[in-house]
């Protein structure tokens, strides 16, 4: 059960860490999430590996057998650029359950996709408003103000996303060559 999942992720075994954060990717609550993003620094690199898999697999939850399918309905058309149809579907997502930080999310990358960065950041923005440790949506915000040439905003949003999961290899990497870049100004 869920308090089961919640008291594996204090285990000392890795495994068991593993396992309850599993689970909770099933049937963990956003309520959940804060005590999962301490695993993302845990000593095991396998560990650190399911946190964020768990994580995603709870964020991508409406936990509403109506929305659930719609949502990935909407994945589905983006995944094969039929970008207008996904907007339309994960719009209907949100009239349904509008704190689904996902939809709005996946909302962001549509428009993001489309090149429309305001409506983008719009939506990132009220994705934040409902989950506000997603890092991904931060990772994503970086990348509209890297692509604006804005490196100093990039950079603050990168540092946010890599203060809540360290495991962000790449955002890593493109941080410290906008630090280099940027040189000694004070970013």
């Amino acid at each position: 059960n869920r308090d089961k999942a919640l008291a594996a992720l204090d285990s000392s075994y890795a495994q068991e860490r593993r396992k309850g954060l599993g689970r909770l990717a099933e049937i963990g609550q956003h309520r959940d999430v804060p005590h999962m993003l301490k695993l993302l620094w845990d000593d095991d690199f396998f560990v650190r590996g399911m946190a964020e898999q768990s994580i995603w697999g709870l964020w991508m939850r409406a936990n509403d057998p109506l929305v659930d399918p719609l949502f990935q309905t909407a994945i589905e058309y983006i995944s094969h650029d039929k970008i207008k149809e996904g907007i339309d579907a994960l719009n209907r997502v949100i009239l349904a359950k509008p704190e689904f930080a996902e939809a709005w999310s996946r909302l962001g990358d549509a428009y993001m996709h489309l090149g429309d960065y305001e409506q983008a950041l719009r939506n990132y923005q009220q994705a934040l408003e409902f989950n506000q440790y997603h890092f991904g949506v931060m990772e994503s915000c970086a990348s509209i103000w890297l692509e604006r040439q804005d490196l100093r905003k990039a950079a603050v949003w990168f540092r946010q996303a890599l203060a809540i999961n360290p495991n962000l290899v790449a955002s890593g990497i493109t941080l410290r060559q906008i630090e280099e870049e940027l040189g000694a100004d004070d970013i």
